[in-house]
C-alpha cells in the first residue's frame, strides 16, 4: 500500500494549488478579470431585479453581494478554501 500525504489526497480530489477544482476557481475569482465578472454578474442581478419588479427586488438585494464583492476587491469563498480573502 502507498502512503498518500493530505496535500496529495487534497490535490487528486480537485481541492489542492495545483488542481483544476474550486482552489483554481478561487484563484480566478480573486484576479483582475474575476473581479470584472463579479461587478457585471451583480449589476446583471440588480438591473434584472428591478427589470422585474415585485418580489424579483429580491434578487437586486442578492446582486450587492457580488457587486460590492468586486468593487472592494474581496472574494467571500476564498476563506473557506483557505485562500485570501483579499484579491490580487
Amino acid at each position: 500500500m502507498t502512503y498518500v500525504n493530505r496535500a496529495q489526497r487534497r490535490s487528486r480530489e480537485g481541492f489542492g494549488p495545483d488542481a483544476g477544482g474550486p482552489v483554481s476557481l478561487i484563484k480566478f475569482m480573486s484576479s483582475r478579470a474575476g473581479r470584472l465578472l463579479r461587478v457585471i454578474a451583480g449589476m446583471a442581478l440588480i438591473a434584472i431585479g428591478f427589470a422585474l419588479g415585485g418580489g424579483w427586488l429580491t434578487l437586486s438585494i442578492i446582486g450587492l453581494i457580488p457587486f460590492f464583492a468586486g468593487v472592494f476587491n474581496v472574494c467571500l469563498l476564498a476563506p473557506l478554501l483557505g485562500q485570501p480573502l483579499k484579491g490580487r
